[in-house]
């Protein structure tokens, strides 16, 4: 698939993710440990990309999914469970909406999928071995073609 949005993908953030996942092992982490990280985490993702993001790992009202939310209104991601790829699904969100970047579902999940690829290959790999990924790079190719063929 290709997409232009991927150029987003600035190399300090990538490191950011790369130090997350492997220097401070965020997956063997406890879910408290997980919030602490993610939060500050976002500290530097709002730095990094020139956006103001808040995060709430509290269920919004109208939201029952049970997924990750970003809000335009407040600006905040809401995650009612920890989950570093929900959590850079929603913040492309954020950035696409600040940056006045059109901002949909696929575009969405290419980026924080490709991010995650980036910053550590064997943690995404493993992740789509084990099925614990509602969407892949993969699915989201396959999806895209499908849908320039119906065109």
């Amino acid at each position: 698939m290709t997409n232009t949005y991927l150029n987003l993908h600035k190399p300090e953030a990538i490191r950011l993710l790369r130090e997350l996942i492997k220097a401070k092992k965020f997956f063997r982490q406890t879910e408290a440990d997980k919030k602490v990280l993610l939060a500050e985490t976002l500290i530097h993702l709002n730095r990094i990309y020139g956006i103001e993001t808040g995060l709430s790992f509290q269920r919004q009202f109208f939201d029952f999914s049970g997924y990750g939310s970003y809000s335009i209104n407040d600006r905040v991601i809401h995650l009612p469970r920890v989950s570093l790829v929900t959590f850079l699904h929603e913040f492309s969100h954020a950035l696409f909406n600040q940056k006045n970047r059109k901002n949909t579902e696929p575009q969405a999940r290419s980026w924080s999928l490709e991010l995650f690829k980036k910053a550590s290959p064997k943690s995404y790999d493993r992740a789509v071995e084990k099925g614990i990924l509602l969407y892949t790079l993969e699915s989201e190719t396959d999806n895209a073609n499908v849908s320039s063929e119906n065109k």
